[in-house]
Formats: C-alpha cells, sequence, structure tokens
C-alpha cells in the first residue's frame, strides 16, 4: 500500500488523530488466597463481560504458563 492510499484509509476511518473519548471495556482479575496479605497476581481481559470467571481464571493461568517456556525455547 502506497501513501495516498494510507491517507485515504485514515480519513475514511475518522483520521490519524481521532479518537471518540471511549475506552475500551477490561476486566481486571486478581488472584488473593485466603492466607496472603496482598494479592498474589493480576491479570487484564478483553473477553466478554459473559464470560464465566472459572473460564477467566483458567485462561489467565494458562497464559501464564505458556510465557516462561517462550521465553526459555527462545534462548536455545
Amino acid at each position: 500500500m502506497g501513501k495516498p492510499a494510507a491517507l485515504a484509509s485514515q480519513e475514511a476511518g475518522g483520521g490519524r488523530n481521532h479518537w471518540d473519548g471511549v475506552l475500551p471495556t477490561r476486566t481486571l482479575l486478581g488472584e488473593w488466597p485466603p492466607d496472603t496479605s496482598a494479592p498474589t497476581g493480576y491479570w487484564i481481559s478483553n473477553l466478554p463481560a459473559t464470560t464465566p470467571l472459572a473460564d477467566l481464571g483458567r485462561w489467565a493461568k494458562m497464559r501464564w504458563r505458556i510465557e516462561p517456556r517462550a521465553c526459555i525455547e527462545s534462548a536455545w
């Protein structure tokens, strides 16, 4: 895509610096075990508000398990 096409697509989308002032909805998920004095983990999710809490927790923990492994494998 050339510069004229990029400019045309930006203008069609409301301009390069267009913002309607509305932030997308996010969910903050915190883990606070009963035997600790402070939360032990936080996650931000952009999944729909109707997503069951058990699924949010499972997917948050799944990502945490994957990321360290990806970092270790990229070091090889």
